[in-house]
């Protein structure tokens, strides 16, 4: 006989109790991360989006990976992360 202390929709021994628990922590993510929903940029994003040459063309894409430093800005060589922003800038601006 097996007791617990969870009530049957977040039991993980069964399939309704597993997505049970998926919802609810689906559920606490998204309130969790509401406050950030209308937030703007921070100090230094337009520096790294905005005025960065380099997110208006295919070619500044490559830049990206080859440009160890760039006289017009201050920032360090993160290729994946700076590559991810160029994608964004693409799809929304």
């Amino acid at each position: 006989m097996r007791s617990s202390v969870l009530p049957s929709w977040l039991d993980p021994g069964t399939r309704k109790g597993l997505v049970g628990a998926a919802a609810l922590l689906w559920v606490m993510t998204v309130v969790a991360h509401l406050p950030a929903l209308g937030g703007g940029f921070i100090f230094d994003d337009r520096m790294y989006i905005t005025e960065d040459s380099r997110m208006d063309s295919l070619g500044g894409l490559g830049r990206i990976w080859t440009e160890l430093q760039l006289e017009d800005l201050q920032h360090q060589y993160y290729p994946m992360t700076t590559s991810a922003f160029w994608v964004q800038h693409q799809l929304w601006g």
